[in-house]
């Protein structure tokens, strides 16, 4: 089931690769761009191996294949006891479709082939379809039509020596902690979980390993080998016994990326290129249904617990003077409210309507226990869906799966399918990792599989092991590379227990470290006023931060587990941020390259560390270049800074309907020492005109004013001189004006 890529030079360094005495039927591979390759050969005793190769050094040494099943009562392993080898002849294939992830197109260019064969008697045997692509290799099993039974894969992955991995073991609901480790000291016998990161010793690059389009079929699981101290086999944990074949099916992926670099590695598209595309009946319009958004939700679970109706109220209040486009309605709903019953149902309905009447949508939890029943083709799911969609609900979050069974990989697939048909969104927690269902079922949003917020919630948790900088600076680089991760960020109060170790702006650097179409906030209405006032440039920042990207690039001292800098685009705006992985001590970046930016002018608005955790430093800076920001920000212990830029139009703009606001008149009057008034009008009169001032280099804040007139109150102000000026609906502004205020 592994593929292995081998150029014709590589063949002839055996060192690299250590065939078993293969007898000249090696079928060998390589990507569009020659740079990746995979061969697969017969050894003497009949036994199917595959290698790989990245730039001429190996990535995958000698290792099995072999899909292991019932064949007429008896165990056979289909890689063994080959006779003869064929294959196809080799395709390429090039295209792009839209997606979701660290950038909105994907590309799927690779070359295949598919091998076949006769083995000794009348045993059946799979084929083996091969793709060699650009930035790593990927093979799956056809299931024999004479197959009833699969008992797991004779699959393995013989990795270089000296790799470094970065893995977690919660086979469960992949929610254990990231750890890192050469691959040698790893124990044997240890259960890891895909994706498995892995650095390669002397500056060889990155693999990441994992499967995608699971299906049909239980998820794989990597045992470290007792055998070779360097190889991983495949297991099937939560399907000891096998399980039923899909005869003349497909098995899932198994995947092998590689990259020079983190920046490579974050940017793959293989796993979305290998899942099934969108059904045209279930989504018309491809990747981007009318009805599934992306969008940031209040949520009030992690700091209040079971919800109360008239609490629920509040947080769709602070959501929607935020901009926020969701709330999510968790766990305690059906059974407090109002008894439970349909009388739940009705609060739920009510609760919709003055959510809707606020510009907020509605998703609702639920446990997949009570709607897993596959029989009459899950029936209770169909009618939970059915009743969501009724009263105007938007989405749906399905907990506690915590297993990858065959069983349970079914019912994901049930419950995407008859999401969309319900036009419902779906969030999967108590989840087994992606394996490209976002690009297959696009109204999948999130998925948790990974240790997220609830881990920092809890006193008696396993928090305590879990250093959230260190965690945090790891997930992008391991989990989210193979699909969104529902952390749950952004606590912006002042218990140091829920912090964990991160600051303010830490947290809200999650935000665009950690994708996820879905961003479900941690915390309080209360909290949001307290540290995000209006007006501040915090609160902007907040407000403008999307969850979804056009371009993503890994900066610069980027290192997994240590250091997250990177720069995400969404439309003509840049969103920038660098994360302390660290919670023991602070880090000095040294000089950005803001090269990302390219030509042009930005207003650039920055929120950074302050002097404690607890504190944000502001700045603002219009029309600035690349060239002539500097920045070598420091950062606290698990610190963070975000950094906005908006591009700023320097074409002539057409003629306005009124004048460009300017500042036409200002008066000063001071109420007592320290305190003045500042009024003033503007030369044109538009629907929303900003009066903005900045004292000390420093913006303040500004006010949102139509038409006119305006004032500004200064209050405990001692510097002498303010600069204000005026801009425009579209955020244009004048040229600054100097008032003095004080004498």
């Amino acid at each position: 089931m592994r593929s292995r890529f081998v150029t014709h030079a590589c063949l002839l360094l055996g060192l690299l690769f250590h065939f078993p005495q293969a007898q000249g039927q090696t079928f060998s591979l390589r990507s569009p761009n020659g740079n990746v390759g995979i061969s697969i050969w017969r050894d003497a005793n009949g036994l199917l191996y595959f290698s790989a190769d990245h730039g001429g050094s190996g990535i995958v040494r000698a290792s099995r294949l072999g899909l292991i099943v019932d064949a007429a009562g008896s165990v056979d392993d289909l890689g063994s006891q080959m006779a003869s080898l064929a294959s196809t002849a080799t395709s390429a294939h090039s295209s792009t479709y839209a997606i979701r992830g660290a950038h909105s197109v994907a590309r799927d260019n690779y070359r295949s082939f598919t091998l076949s064969g006769t083995r000794s008697g009348y045993h059946p045997y799979c084929a083996i379809e091969v793709r060699a692509y650009d930035d790593g290799i990927a093979f799956r099993y056809a299931i024999p039509l004479t197959v009833a039974k699969i008992y797991g894969e004779a699959t393995e992955w013989a990795l270089p020596h000296g790799a470094r991995l970065w893995f977690q073991s919660d086979t469960e609901n992949y929610e254990g902690r990231y750890i890192q480790n050469d691959i040698e000291s790893v124990a044997a016998g240890t259960d890891i979980c895909a994706p498995i990161t892995a650095k390669l010793s002397g500056g060889g690059g990155y693999l990441l390993l994992s499967e995608s389009n699971l299906r049909n079929y239980s998820g794989v699981t990597f045992k470290k080998s007792a055998s070779d101290t360097a190889t991983l086999k495949s297991a099937f944990l939560d399907d000891p016994a096998g399980w039923s074949a899909v005869r003349g099916d497909w098995s899932p992926w198994r995947v092998l990326v590689t990259a020079n670099d983190l920046n490579g590695l974050v940017n793959t598209d293989l796993i979305n290129n290998l899942a099934d595309a969108p059904d045209p009946f279930l989504f018309p319009n491809g990747q981007a249904p009318a009805w599934a958004k992306p969008g940031r939700a209040t949520w009030s679970w992690w700091l209040d617990g079971d919800p109360l109706i008239e609490r629920e109220k509040a947080y769709v209040d602070a959501g929607s003077g935020l901009g926020f486009e969701y709330h999510l309605v968790d766990a305690g709903w059906e059974s407090n409210w109002g008894g439970g019953g349909d009388n739940a149902w009705n609060q739920m309905a009510d609760l919709v309507n003055y959510a809707a009447a606020r510009g907020v949508s509605i998703w609702v939890w639920k446990s997949w226990w009570d709607v897993s029943n596959p029989a009459n083709d899950y029936l209770d799911l169909r009618n939970f869906l059915q009743r969501l969609r009724s009263i105007g609900v938007k989405g749906t979050k399905i907990d506690y799966m915590s297993s990858e069974s065959q069983g349970i990989v079914s019912f994901y697939r049930a419950a995407m399918k008859y999401g969309a048909v319900n036009q419902l969104m779906v969030n999967f927690h108590g989840a087994y990792k992606p394996t490209g269902e976002e690009r297959t079922f696009p109204n999948q949003m999130s998925r948790e599989a990974l240790a997220g917020s609830e881990y920092y919630r809890d006193p008696g948790s396993i928090n305590t092991a879990l250093p959230l900088p260190e965690q945090a600076a790891t997930y992008p680089f391991t989990r989210l590379v193979v699909g969104p991760g529902d952390f749950c960020p952004g606590y912006f109060g002042y218990n140091l227990n829920l912090l964990d170790g991160t600051t303010w702006s830490f947290q809200l650097g999650l935000l665009v470290a950690l994708y996820s179409p879905i961003q479900n906030f941690t915390s309080s209405p209360e909290i949001f006023d307290a540290v995000f006032p209006s007006p501040s440039v915090q609160r902007e920042v907040l407000k403008a931060i999307p969850t979804t990207w056009d371009e993503t690039r890994i900066l610069e001292r980027s290192a997994i587990g240590e250091c997250v800098a990177l720069a995400r685009r969404n439309g003509a705006t840049w969103f920038l941020v660098i994360l302390n992985g660290s919670s023991a001590n602070p880090l000095n970046y040294g000089p950005l390259d803001l090269s990302f930016l390219g030509p042009g002018l930005y207003n650039v608005a920055i929120v950074r560390d302050g002097g404690v955790s607890t504190e944000f430093r502001t700045d603002y800076f219009d029309a600035i270049s690349s060239k002539t920001l500097q920045l070598s920000p420091s950062l606290l212990k698990g610190g963070g800074l975000v950094a906005v830029f908006l591009p700023v139009d320097n074409s002539p703009p057409p003629a306005p309907a009124h004048p460009s606001p300017r500042i036409a008149r200002v008066r000063v009057t001071r109420l007592i020492s320290g305190t003045v008034i500042v009024k003033g009008t503007t030369s044109s009169v538009l629907p929303v005109v900003r009066v903005e001032y900045r004292i000390a280099n420093q913006l303040k804040r500004w006010e949102a004013k139509g038409g006119r007139h305006w004032r500004i109150v200064l209050k405990n102000e001692t510097h002498r001189w303010i600069h204000v000026h005026a801009v425009d609906s579209a955020f244009v502004s004048s040229s600054w004006k100097r008032i003095l205020i004080a004498d």
